[in-house]
C-alpha cells in the first residue's frame, strides 16, 4: 500500500491536522507526507479547512467513494471470483515524464 493510500485511509478514519499526520507517519519524511496530501487534494479526494496550524484535512465524497470501491474490489478477490489479470509494462524516457505520469 502506498503512502498516498495510507494517508487517504487515515483521513477517512477521522479528520486530521498537519501535526497529527506528522505524528502518525513519523517514520516518513514530512515532504513525502505532504506531497501525498497535495496529490490527494489535487485529485479532490480530500479537502482542507482552516489556515496554518489550524488547517484540518477531511475526506471528500469522491475520496470516500474511492475507498469503498477499492474495498469492494478486494472483497470480490477474497471471495474467489475469477479475474483475468493483464500486466502492462511501458518504458518511457525521463524527458517524457509528464506523458508517462498521465
Amino acid at each position: 500500500m502506498s503512502i498516498i493510500d495510507q494517508v487517504l485511509i487515515c483521513i477517512d478514519d477521522s479528520s486530521q491536522s498537519r501535526d497529527n499526520l506528522e505524528t502518525i507517519f513519523s517514520q516518513k519524511k514530512t515532504s513525502v507526507i505532504f506531497s501525498s496530501v497535495g496529490r490527494l487534494m489535487g485529485n479532490k479526494l480530500i479537502s482542507s479547512s482552516g489556515k496554518g496550524i489550524d488547517k484540518i484535512y477531511s475526506i471528500s465524497q469522491k475520496g470516500s467513494k474511492r475507498i469503498k470501491e477499492s474495498l469492494s474490489s478486494l472483497r470480490d478477490i477474497a471471495d474467489g471470483i475469477e479475474y483475468v489479470w493483464i500486466l502492462v509494462s511501458v518504458s518511457m524516457p525521463e524527458k517524457y515524464k509528464v506523458e508517462r505520469e498521465k
